[in-house]
């Protein structure tokens, strides 16, 4: 995975993702003593412990993730984007949220085509 890739995802991958795991991701550009690099870090907001990271250096073949916690959070980030990819790349103007003294629910094009939800 290309950490690059998630920082340029598009809004609706951007929320189908986050429906799909309720996983959050920050990305970072900087310069260390190795040079220029791109950071992406995914994590689990109710689970410290479960977290990834990717590092993106350019010219380098050494590229890797790192992945710390029980939660396959880098796993399950690709397996949504695949998702959202088979379900026709949806924009954001497709998505909407319905909150309620229940809770809120996320939702695809229908309020009963329910992507994630989230209790008060």
């Amino acid at each position: 995975m290309d950490p690059r890739a998630l920082d340029r995802l598009s809004a609706g991958a951007d929320l189908a993702i986050s429906a799909l795991t309720s996983l959050r991701s920050h990305t970072t550009k900087g310069a260390d003593e190795d040079g220029e690099y791109v950071r992406t870090w995914v994590f689990d907001p109710g689970d410290p412990r479960s977290w990834a990271v990717a590092t993106w250096r350019p010219g380098s073949a050494d590229n890797g993730i790192q992945q710390v916690g029980d939660r396959p959070v880098c796993d399950e980030v690709v397996q949504a984007y695949a998702q959202w990819v088979a379900r026709g790349e949806s924009s954001r103007r497709q998505f909407g949220i319905t909150v309620t003294p229940e809770g809120q629910r996320i939702w695809l094009d229908d309020p009963e085509r329910v992507l994630g939800s989230a209790g008060s």
